[in-house]
């Protein structure tokens, strides 16, 4: 007989998650297993070996005796265990995925309110790799712990997916062979998901691999240690061999360093942050400059003075040119120390004002000195900020709320750099001098090239035309699961979690080579640094996921930024606090911690560094040093001095013979630095045999925006014979820094590289450039997308015209010249996308000569395409083959779709009978009644009115917001809601303010009678927080059903946020917020109006038909309204507009907690906080 210990057990079961909809429901059940089917013997390894316990048999570890032999239960959450074939499947739509007859299935019985733990008899290891199956609810409360017999010692803990079916959990057990292990499944929450799955436990040799997704990561992190003293926290990281962390300094003489940076004799200067989370009354500004400083080079800073104090709301801190430039919005100010006593000289000097604060988490931050010799600073998202000197009109100022951008120290210009990203809190320069940011929550990685526009986190880059922007470098996240807060506290496996601080790229000259090169980042919610390899890919990088570089073992600590010293050592800066972000309550943070630590490898002495003594031949030679400290200090001291006639022929010969690249790359810089890069130069190395040399050639030559006629010459011909990508996004940047007259030649050059089409930057930043030309001459743009070899580009192109009656008809002359029917597509989508936000839009007078060849094309696409866009063209002709259309059950879901939408744009009254008719087909029904919605047709109230009771979810959501949106249908409802053909919760706090908006004493009249008396918000908020924060005790909150509180949600909140990927992004995504505390939630749906960002106001839109719709502005002109409303975008002409007004106000009503049953606001209170998805009450 065969060794009944190692068991071929098939396949580990596909992941099915539980299901809400009966239509997903079916099409995914069919792909599935049956209830009692394993899966196919290739999708999980074969020969697991079953644990053998003290009489040598094998474990019950899977309940195939059918009972729980070999386990201990404590309480009553396992009572009746296990169970015998999939009951999840027909209870919830949800397949078990359980191996053999028997699992354990924590709801089955019981459901959620019992508690317990049921635990293993104890075996040994011996295999380094360990399987088992886990699913049920996700948190510290439902797990499964692994735990080392001696010494009681829990090896690893897991958790579940917050889903029914079970998925497999490797864990590597190579460390612990031959010691005794022991599974305790552990339930200790009474809450919704409050229930574990699991089943089997098997042994490897080698590490079992699963299809992507299959595999379960959520293994609980476990931080050792909090709140310890300076000391015991660097003695408690972690890293790779021969590294180690020495304290530097830490509390009392350090308290909240906020930033960092090192001056040219190797001195510490850190900001001290007092005044964070907010601004301080000038009285109350406290914040300081400290200077540490090593005397005597034993490596101990054993000096340490304050330059600086009374400061308020710094934010960034660098060195240079007689003082310290210092961020303190909404100023840019300059420290002057022209006495070299280490006090700033007088009051600070402002360079620069305008900067915004509204959110203090994203003002102007983490300033470095670029290769060109600019200061780099950081601005995130949700702070607005029009930047200039004090005194520049607003005209004229720069605004930016999401990017990079630079200041001229001795020019005093500002410009930004690089546009979008998210919270980026970090920047730094690759050995070829290229920028790479770090940001807090969305994609964490970004390659920033010059005149970039990147992924943003929320609102719309300045210019309309963008059209799309640059995404993340990053092939991966640092967090478990699809949204960022998901993965708070189980993402050890993947990098700790979602919110990152500080870059640094290493180049220094004491760490093993392997470092060179790679980006480190402060993991915020991880406790760690994580490591990012940076791998070249076309004309720029792709970000992979190194192994982590620090864990500090510590849930206190908060690393902020990191810099190279002088002896190529690691100074880091610890904000060491518990809290981790989003309070804005003055005193919750502990301003009494703060940490400077110094990471060193081997026996790397200290190194007593001052360049500030060395004459110009010293400091020209230190652009060959191995240490970049070096380098960029010596950079900045020429660029104050200037250089001789000596000086600059010694880096005219390194940039001209030296072998190195890079180090040709660092006398280019020096040069240009410190004034001394002569014309000829410059010229001379466009031709340089180094790609990264002729690259950085062209930005420095188009630095003033008006390069030569002779440099233009050398470009023009580059952009035809440069065989290196990097050169032609270096060229294709260019674009946005010389006249528009300049660009067509270098253009039309760039966009016939076909090899281009799929690059990761060139397609984007080439059409940055153009996008200025097809205003300015339209012909010569339809020229450009013709002879484009990148169909983006020439897309873009093709759209860009069509959004103007000026140079549309140059976009209809291209399409009638174009022969090919792909090509022909291809137009018409770009000029729908562009009339698409267009209201009004006359026939251009040569549409009708051509029309007719297009609505008789052989393409069916090419068809409906052309009588949509004749309908936008007024042409009623094409009204008829659209209403069939759109009827057409047979017909493609994007054909109706287009004509749906070119109908209603239309405003055809034919349409209105199809639309009925539409509003009972589940897979319509919202389109059709957003699209009922625009039409003041008699007819249209009662028809959805009749079709009221069989909608749910958001055709129904849908339904009430076009009743609530005219005065006559809004009665109508009432009238329905008084009969009882409409129930009272279909109205939420959006309606019933939008009611009120109205202005009509009947419907409030109405609205008292058959809804009840609508509650204005009380005028003490903090009186309501109070308030609630005595009722929702965490007592209450533990006993909330988290699943009713989601369908709270989902009435309500989701309309307008989303939560874990669900729902309107009318509002802030809630994923990502600070949702585990309490007053933070309480403050915002009790006094929502207290901080508005100003993508969030509400405007109030009355149109000339009757209609009301209250919405967010997304964009404007003079043309046309952009109004992102609770279900949908909305495009007006401003002809349809009788009048509108913004209200200083969220779009979040106030007393919304008003229009709740207390046991309503427990429940969404509760599964707001839960950091995980829960199911709908009826289904788990």
């Amino acid at each position: 007989m065969p060794d009944s210990r190692a068991i071929d057990y098939g396949a580990w079961p596909m992941n099915v998650f539980a299901l809400q909809s009966n239509a997903l429901a079916a099409l995914l059940l069919s792909l599935a297993v049956p209830a009692r089917a394993l899966a196919t013997q290739e999708d999980f390894p074969a020969g697991g070996v079953r644990p053998l316990g003290a009489d040598g048999e094998p474990l019950n570890l899977g309940f195939e005796s059918g009972t729980l032999e070999d386990w201990v239960a404590e309480g009553e959450a396992f009572e009746g265990q296990p169970i015998e074939g999939d009951t999840s499947l027909p209870r919830c739509g949800a397949a078990s995925g359980h191996l053999g007859e028997f699992w354990l299935g924590g709801y089955e019985k019981l459901e959620d309110a019992p508690l317990g733990t049921l635990t293993s008899a104890p075996f040994e290891i011996t295999h380094p790799f360990g399987a088992f199956l886990l699913a049920g609810g996700r948190g510290q409360d439902t797990r499964v712990d692994l735990i080392l017999t001696t010494g009681d010692v829990v090896l690893a803990s897991f958790t579940g997916p917050s889903h029914e079916t079970l998925q497999p959990v490797v864990v590597d057990l190579s460390a612990s062979l031959g010691q005794h292990l022991q599974i305790r499944i552990v339930d200790n929450s009474a809450g919704s998901w409050g229930h574990v799955n699991y089943d089997d436990f098997r042994f490897f040799s080698e590490r079992p691999e699963f299809p992507p997704g299959r595999e379960l990561k959520a293994r609980i992190d476990r931080i050792k240690n909090a709140g310890l003293s300076p000391e015991e926290a660097a003695r408690a990281m972690t890293m790779a061999e021969g590294f180690r962390v020495e304290l530097i300094a830490g509390e009392p003489d350090l308290h909240q360093p906020i930033a960092l940076t090192l001056d040219e004799r190797g001195r510490i200067w850190i900001a001290e942050a007092y005044s964070y989370p907010k601004r301080r009354a000038p009285e109350e500004a406290r914040d300081r400059i400290l200077i540490f400083e090593d005397s005597d080079g034993d490596g101990q800073f054993e000096t340490r003075k304050v330059f600086a104090e009374n400061l308020n709301l710094v934010s960034g801190l660098e060195v240079g040119y007689g003082g310290i430039f210092v961020g303190a919005a909404p100023e840019l100010l300059f420290l002057a120390d022209a006495d070299g006593d280490d006090r700033a000289d007088g009051p600070p000097e402002v360079l620069l004002d305008g900067w915004g604060y509204q959110d203090t988490h994203e003002t102007l931050n983490a300033f470095i000195w670029g290769p060109d010799g600019w200061l780099y600073g950081c601005h995130g998202v949700f702070t607005h900020s029009r930047v200039g000197a004090p005194g520049t009109p607003d005209a004229e100022r720069t605004p930016i709320n999401a990017g990079i951008w630079r200041y001229h120290p001795l020019r005093h210009e500002f410009e930004v750099f690089a546009w979008g990203s998210s919270n980026p809190w970090g920047v730094d320069f690759d050995d070829t001098g290229r920028a790479f940011i770090t940001a807090c929550v969305i994609p964490h990685l970004f390659y920033t090239a010059q005149g970039g526009r990147y992924e943003r986190q929320a609102g719309r880059h300045f210019n309309p035309y963008v059209f799309e922007d640059i995404p993340t470098i990053a092939d991966h996240l640092h967090y478990v699961g699809s949204m960022p807060h998901e993965g708070t506290g189980i993402s050890e496996s993947v990098g700790g979690g979602h919110a990152h601080c500080g870059a640094m790229i290493y180049l220094g000259n004491s760490w093993p080579q392997e470092y060179r090169g790679t980006l480190l980042v402060n993991n915020v919610h991880g406790n760690r640094v994580n490591r990012e390899i940076l791998v070249p890919d076309g004309s720029g990088f792709v970000g992979q996921h190194g192994p982590d570089f620090l864990l500090a073992n510590d849930g206190w600590f908060r690393g902020i930024n990191l810099k190279y010293g002088p002896a190529g050592s690691v100074y880091l800066i610890d904000w060491y606090d518990s809290q981790a972000c989003h309070r804005t309550e003055q005193e919750i943070w502990n301003r009494g911690n703060g940490r400077l630590f110094k990471i060193v490898y081997g026996d790397t002495p200290p190194a007593h560094a001052d360049l500030a003594t060395m004459d110009e031949a010293d400091l020209v030679e230190c652009v060959l040093h191995a240490n970049d400290w070096h380098v960029r200090n010596a950079r900045r001291l020429l660029g104050e001095r200037g250089v001789s006639a000596a000086g600059r022929a010694r880096l005219e010969q390194i940039l001209g013979t030296h072998p190195d690249e890079t180090r040709r790359l660092r006398a280019l810089w020096c040069l240009h630095t410190a004034r001394a890069l002569a014309p000829s130069v410059l010229l001379e190395h466009l031709q340089n045999e180094h790609a990264i040399v002729r690259a950085w050639a062209v930005q420095l030559a188009c630095e003033g925006r008006r390069p030569s006629q002779q440099v233009l010459a050398r470009l023009e011909v580059m952009a035809v014979v440069d065989p290196s990508p990097v050169v032609r996004l270096y060229l294709a940047c260019a674009l946005q820094r010389m006249p528009l007259s300049r660009r067509w030649n270098l253009a039309r050059a760039l966009v016939s590289h076909a090899e281009d089409a799929q690059d990761p930057n060139i397609p984007f930043l080439l059409w940055y450039g153009i996008e200025p030309l097809v205003a300015a001459n339209p012909s010569y743009a339809m020229e450009l997308a013709r002879a484009s070899q990148l169909p983006r580009v020439a897309s873009w192109i093709w759209r860009r015209a069509a959004a103007h009656d000026r140079t549309l008809p140059f976009v209809l002359d291209d399409l009638a010249r174009s022969p090919g029917l792909v090509r022909q597509e291809l137009i018409l989508d770009a000029v729908l996308l562009a009339l698409d936000t267009r209201r009004g839009v006359e026939m251009p007078d040569n549409w009708p000569a051509m029309s007719d060849g297009f609505r008789n094309s052989a393409s069916q696409a090419v068809r409906t395409r052309a009588m949509s866009l004749a309908s936008l063209f007024g042409d009623p002709g094409s009204f008829p083959f659209l209403r069939v259309q759109v009827a057409d059950a047979t017909a493609t879901p994007e054909d109706r779709t287009r004509a749906l939408d070119t109908l209603v744009r239309a405003k055809d009254e034919g349409v209105v009978p199809v639309l009925i008719a539409l509003i009972g087909d589940a897979e319509w029904s919202s389109s059709a009644l957003k699209g009922l919605a625009v039409f003041a047709h008699e007819s249209i109230p009662g028809a959805i009115l009749d079709a009221l009771p069989g909608l749910r979810g958001q055709p129904r959501r849908d339904a009430i917001t076009a009743l609530t949106g005219r005065f006559p249908w809004a009665m109508q409802l009432l009238n329905a809601m008084g009969e009882g053909r409409a129930d009272r919760s279909d109205l939420g706090s959006i309606e019933l303010r939008k009611l009120r908006a109205l202005g009509e004493e009947s419907i409030i009249k109405r609205l008292n009678e058959v809804w009840g008396v609508v509650r204005e918000a009380s005028g003490d908020a903090q009186q309501e927080v109070e308030r609630w924060r005595g009722i929702l005790t965490d007592e209450r909150l533990a006993q909330a059903d988290r699943s009713a509180g989601r369908a709270v949600f989902e009435q309500t909140c989701m309309r307008c946020h989303i939560l874990y990927g669900k729902g309107e992004d009318l509002g802030p995504d809630l994923t990502g917020a600070g949702r585990s505390d309490l007053d933070y939630l309480l403050q915002n749906m009790l006094d929502p109006n207290a901080l508005i960002p100003a993508e969030y106001q509400m405007t109030l839109v009355r149109t000339v038909d009757g209609r009301l719709l209250t919405g967010i502005v997304q964009a404007e002109d003079d043309e046309t309204l952009v109004l992102r409303t609770e279900n949908e975008e909305i495009v007006l002409g401003r002809e349809e507009i009788e009048d509108m007004r913004t209200d200083a106000s969220s779009m979040m009503p106030e007393g919304q907690l008003g229009t709740l049953t207390e046991e309503q606001v427990l429940a969404l209170v509760a599964y707001l906080q839960h950091d995980a998805e829960v199911p709908l009450p009826d289904c788990p």
